[in-house]
């Protein structure tokens, strides 16, 4: 028969395993109540997915992409012709220039060509020289004064003879500094005045061109 001793001990042990079982208990409560609540939620969200037309939605966001390909595929058409047109106008733009350079060069040319021309007119402005005949118009014009200076004798050779006269404002006068020869006949229709000393001819002035009424 087991003394009082033994028998606190027993009792001592089988508390401390009732103890025991309890706190297992406890964590299998708590472990059962996560367990619950997990699967809770999981059905909850089982069936708001459930609830919604999965397939559908799907389908929608395919046709929405589709149709953003779509509209990129236009875009990118478009754009492949602006780039063509560009191309179009850039090659348009260079040959114009090519254009431009051309006339520039021609005209740099006709520019260095009239530069020529206008040497050549200065220098024929201040002295002419020509070893053969010179055909002209009806008029020979100067502003000044006009000299006709020769190593030799001046032939004047007009078919129908020659004229001082009085038309376009001149004088009429000829003036003879030296001896007069007439090979022919003279005709006059005023007088013959005999005199010792001619008429002196109009004043020279080297530096600036005779007046009307010094010619």
């Amino acid at each position: 028969m087991a003394t009082n001793d033994e028998l606190e001990k027993m009792i001592e042990q089988l508390c401390t395993q009732l103890n025991s079982l309890q706190d297992g208990f406890e964590k299998y409560q708590k472990l059962l109540a996560q367990e619950v609540e997990t699967k809770q939620l999981k059905a909850s969200e089982s069936a708001q997915i459930a609830a919604r037309d999965i397939g559908s939605e799907i389908a929608m966001i395919e046709q929405r992409l589709n149709t953003h390909d779509s509209t990129l595929n236009t875009h990118d058409g478009r754009l492949n012709a602006h780039d063509s047109t560009l191309n179009t106008h850039d090659g348009r733009l260079n040959a114009h220039d090519s254009t431009l350079n051309t006339y520039d060069g021609r005209l740099n040319a006709h520019d260095s060509t009239l530069n020529t021309h206008d040497g050549r007119l200065n220098t024929f402005a201040q002295s002419i020289s020509i070893p053969g005949d010179i055909q002209f118009g009806a008029t020979l014009r100067t502003h000044g004064r006009m000299h006709i200076d020769g190593g030799e004798l001046l032939y004047l050779l007009n078919k129908a003879g020659v004229i001082v006269g009085k038309d376009w404002g001149g004088t009429g006068d000829l003036v003879v500094q030296g001896n007069l020869i007439v090979g022919g006949s003279i005709t006059y229709a005023g007088d013959i005045r005999d005199s010792n000393t001619p008429p002196a001819p109009p004043p020279y002035h080297p530096n600036r061109p005779a007046r009307r009424e010094e010619l």
